[in-house]
This record gives structure tokens, sequence and C-alpha cells, in this order.
């Protein structure tokens, strides 16, 4: 036999002797604090499951969609950018100002 079949056969019914208040029966407000307490942990474990499925979608996505995003504010033209895209023949003052149709 070897040291370690040795130590197992010495610490062999070593361990606790059951007594008469420890019959293998628990108080029931010991088991409900544990069930609750095994609620809350489940409930923080899926909550943290959330916020993780939640960072990796955003993380994957990141910048790759339009969706919920906003154009950029277009400033607004002055009288000489106006004027210069009159002379460029890429604005038509009548049609702006609505007295001929496109």
């Amino acid at each position: 036999m070897d040291e370690k079949e040795k130590v197992k056969e010495e610490t062999k019914g070593k361990g606790k002797e059951k007594t008469a208040d420890d019959s293998g029966k628990r108080d029931k407000s010991e088991l409900a604090k544990e069930t609750d307490a095994a609620n809350e942990a489940a409930e923080r474990l899926e909550k943290a499951k959330e916020d993780l499925d939640i960072a990796e979608a955003k993380r994957s996505l990141g910048g790759m969609t339009e969706a919920g995003g906003k154009e950029p504010e277009k400033k607004p033209e002055t009288d000489e950018e106006y004027a210069e895209r009159v002379s460029r023949g890429e604005a038509n003052p009548l049609q702006d100002d609505g007295f001929v149709s496109k």
C-alpha cells in the first residue's frame, strides 16, 4: 500500500459524527434563505448575460449601421455661396423661389 491509501484508510470514519440535532433535516427558514440567495444569484447572472449580449451586439455593429443615427446638420448657405452656385449654373433662383417648376 502506498501512502495515499494509508491516509485514506486512517481518515475513514473520522468525519463529522451525526448528533441528535443533526439528523439531516433543516429548518424551513434556512431552506428559504438558501433558495432566495440562489434565486438572487441566478437573476444577477441573467442580467450580466443580457448586458454582455448587448455589449457584444454593439461591438459587432460598431458604426456599421445607420439605424438610429442622425444625419449631420447642414450649415446654412451664405449669400456668397449661393451667388457662386448661381454663377456656375448649379442653382436657378427662379426655381428655388417657386416661380418656375422643375
